[in-house]
């Protein structure tokens, strides 16, 4: 309960990442290893719904929260592949013409390959917290997940994303500015950062 308790009050109801981080910090190297090496079959697979205790989900919320609205865009239902939109409600200027003055960044989420989502409370809750700090739109790419869907799949989901945000700016909220557009990750996002920039080259 020492180990527990901490970890899942921060990752559902606590929006300071710090602390979630924190909590993570307590959990991993304990319930988190031993729950993650339980989850896996022997064909190399794993069992998602055993791993999800440690991944709850928040849905997109067309009500401000901290200041920023969310939205679910498909970009194709037969492969799972889609972005979580996070735009601020309260806007300023940052040099955009043409009215249009929100900067983008795209986000692609850390895990190993393997593991999280666009929906996770915690990628949400820290995508959701650098668009309103920022005021910026905040585009979180939802990639499949190995081992089920190898490599180079993961590249792909995130490169075709870019390619569909380049060709569909109008799911994007009005006020964008494509040519304020950057790209950032962690961990394996980070991973994936360097690959698709290197593939739109």
């Amino acid at each position: 309960m020492f180990l527990w308790l901490p970890f899942l009050v921060n990752v559902l109801w606590a929006s300071d990442v710090v602390s979630l981080i924190k909590a993570r910090r307590l959990i991993d190297p304990f319930f988190g290893c031993w729950l993650v090496n339980l989850s896996h079959r022997p064909d190399d697979t794993i069992n998602r719904r055993l791993q999800s205790l440690t991944d709850p989900k928040t849905s997109p919320s067309k009500t401000p929260r901290n200041g920023v609205v969310s939205s679910d865009t498909v970009i194709n239902s037969s492969q799972d592949l889609w972005f979580r939109c996070f735009t601020p409600t309260a806007t300023t200027t940052h040099g955009g013409d043409d009215g249009r003055s929100l900067p983008i960044i795209v986000y692609i989420h850390g895990g190993g390959f393997a593991f999280y989502s666009a929906s996770s409370t915690a990628y949400d809750s820290w995508c959701r917290r650098i668009s309103g700090e920022l005021n910026a739109v905040v585009v979180s790419i939802n990639y499949r997940l190995a081992p089920e869907l190898r490599c180079p799949t993961q590249y792909e989901d995130c490169f075709d994303t870019l390619k569909f945000l380049d060709k569909n700016l109008d799911k994007l909220p009005v006020n964008v500015n494509p040519k304020l557009c950057f790209i950032a990750g962690d961990s394996a996002g980070g991973n994936l950062v360097l690959a698709s920039t290197n593939s739109q080259a």
